[in-house]
C-alpha cells in the first residue's frame, strides 16, 4: 500500500494494476499464502483516495484487481473495493468470450451494487 501511495504522489498515474488475487499460471512460484489476495486492491484504492483528496490536486486513479481472476471470483475484489479488474486467460482461452465478459461484468456490477 506504501508504494502505492509513494507513486501516486510522485508519478500521478491514471491507473493501477493490484495483486496477485488468486492463484494463476502467470505465477506459478507464488502458492496460495504467498497471494497478495482479493481485499488488496481494495486497500490501495481506499489509501489513494485519502491520499488523492489530501493532495487536491489530482482524480483518485483507478485500481484494478489482477492475478487469477476469471468468471467464479471476478466479483470479490470489487465487494473490497476494487473499481475493476483485468483478465487474460479466462477470456482469451473461453469458448465464447464475448459472454464471458458480459457475465464478468453483470456480476462486477452485482458486487458494486452490494457493496454500497
Amino acid at each position: 500500500i506504501s508504494s502505492a501511495v509513494g507513486s501516486f504522489s510522485e508519478y500521478k498515474p491514471d491507473y493501477y494494476f493490484v495483486g496477485t488475487c488468486f492463484l494463476t499460471a502467470s505465477h506459478p512460484e507464488k502458492s496460495a499464502d504467498q497471494l497478495e489476495g482479493p481485499t488488496l486492491p481494495g486497500q490501495v484504492r481506499q489509501a489513494l483516495r485519502g491520499e488523492a483528496s489530501d493532495q487536491r490536486k489530482s482524480p483518485c486513479p483507478v485500481v484494478f484487481a489482477i492475478g487469477g481472476i476469471d468468471e467464479s471470483n471476478c466479483s470479490i475484489p470489487v465487494q473490497h473495493g476494487a473499481d475493476g479488474v483485468a483478465v487474460i486467460r479466462s477470456i482469451l482461452q473461453a469458448d465464447h468470450p464475448d459472454q464471458v465478459a458480459i457475465d464478468m461484468h453483470a456480476a462486477m456490477n452485482t458486487a458494486r451494487v452490494a457493496a454500497d
